[in-house]
């Protein structure tokens, strides 16, 4: 019975080693349509994202007023900031963003 409960423990720490090291995808949905820019607020344009689209989450500045995100356009990915006004996301997965 020892070596069944030893052998039982470390398979759940294995498992949990496993789920632990998955990389946390943060996403949040495109509330309203609007620019893609290369810096917060007053950088270049680089695309546009439109409402209902699905974005993933990768930073965001101090003040949390602007989020760099990553999509997908024409099969290739893009990646930009855009105003967290233009976003809906769930709180406690706002959090979670570096």
């Amino acid at each position: 019975l020892a070596e069944l409960n030893a052998t039982a423990t470390l398979v759940a720490a294995r498992t949990a080693t496993a789920v632990a090291r998955q990389p946390v995808v943060l996403s949040a949905s495109v509330a309203n349509g609007g620019n893609v820019r290369e810096q917060p607020v007053s950088g270049k344009p680089i695309g546009q994202v439109s409402a209902g689209e699905i974005v993933q989450l990768l930073g965001k500045n101090q003040d949390a007023s602007w989020f760099k995100i990553s999509y997908s356009r024409n099969g290739q990915p893009v990646t930009g900031w855009i105003s967290r006004t233009l976003l809906a996301i769930d709180p406690a997965v706002e959090q979670q963003v570096p």
